[in-house]
């Protein structure tokens, strides 16, 4: 049995405050999904320009360089910590945003947390957004990129958050398909793994969840990106045929969150055809909660768990391991 525990008896003084602030966030940019390509860049412009007092505090703060790399066909961010901290390999990181928003340099809060707390240079890849990008471009994409971290600098992790981690996800099982050589270790941080609107928790945690909704956000950023056929396994890679010679995968999530149930099925399908897999819960915390909120006592622990395993530190088991207590019924 794999280990799948859960985290915490109760929230931090620091995620209950969060919570109560995300309760007076004004959210009327995302009321509406935007209908045409002009809609999409006016709501990326705004993400970037919102982002932007956190990201230049997150760089006054972060002792370390940042410098523009290009890997492969996609330009990216290079976060090295500073005072020799950096370990060897370095690992590639995956930004979220629903494939539609964000980029490198707005998600460098969270990105250069990791590189901190993980003690390694970072590589935040910065893909291309839809709807100028679909799927079936940006996958090769991402996974041309990781090939060419690989191959200068030998098998290294790879983590991801949000669509960042369905996306590194479905890099990796594009670089397997191509019998590449795969990445050391992968690590999913609340990775949306299924773009079409499955799963026990999207209706168990609706309304709970402070992050976020399908409707109109995700069921838009899903269209954009993967058109008619969320189903399909690089666009929700929940659905993809894994074997066992897949990396070792850590899955981190929180269960106050619409995609809990994306993880709870990666993490038991990986499980089922023989990958080594381990699944985290964080009772109470919230979507992608180390790269949204990463000065969280929660988020830094995440981080530090993936340092270990990163390290090569399996987590221990549980008292209770194998199905993990989860909404519903156990998915198929």
């Amino acid at each position: 049995m794999s280990p799948a525990q859960h985290e915490g008896v109760g929230l931090s003084p620091e995620a209950r405050a969060t919570l109560e602030r995300f309760a007076t966030v004004d959210r009327s940019a995302w009321k509406q999904a935007p209908k045409d390509a002009s809609g999409w860049k006016t709501l990326q412009g705004f993400v970037e320009v919102s982002m932007e007092p956190m990201v230049r505090e997150a760089l006054e703060r972060f002792e370390g360089t940042v410098d523009e790399v290009r890997l492969g066909e996609l330009p990216a961010l290079r976060l090295a910590p500073g005072d020799g901290q950096a370990s060897t390999p370095p690992m590639a990181f995956v930004h979220g945003g629903g494939y539609t928003v964000h980029s490198a340099r707005s998600t460098l809060p969270g990105a250069l947390a990791l590189a901190r707390t993980l003690r390694r240079t970072v590589y935040s890849l910065d893909y291309p957004l839809a709807p100028d990008a679909t799927v079936g471009r940006t996958v090769p994409l991402v996974s041309g990129a990781l090939a060419a971290l690989i191959d200068a600098q030998g098998s290294c992790p790879v983590a991801g958050d949000s669509a960042g981690g369905g996306l590194a996800l479905a890099a990796v099982s594009d670089l397997a398909r191509q019998e590449r050589t795969l990445p050391s270790h992968l690590g999913l941080i609340s990775p949306w793994t299924d773009l079409t609107d499955t799963g026990d928790s999207r209706e168990l945690v609706r309304g709970r969840d402070p992050v976020l909704s399908w409707e109109p956000m995700l069921a838009a950023s899903a269209e954009a990106y993967a058109g008619k056929h969320p189903e399909r396994p690089d666009a929700s890679p929940v659905y993809a045929e894994h074997t066992p010679g897949f990396p070792p995968t850590l899955v981190l999530c929180g269960t106050r969150e619409i995609l809990l149930s994306d993880s709870l099925r990666l993490h038991d399908r990986l499980e089922r055809v023989g990958v080594r897999t381990a699944l985290r819960l964080y009772d109470g915390l919230f979507h992608s909660f180390p790269m949204v909120a990463p000065d969280l006592p929660e988020s830094e622990d995440a981080r530090r768990r993936l340092r270990e395993f990163f390290d090569g530190q399996w987590p221990e088991p549980a008292a209770r391991t194998g199905d993990v207590t989860r909404p519903g019924h156990r998915p198929a």
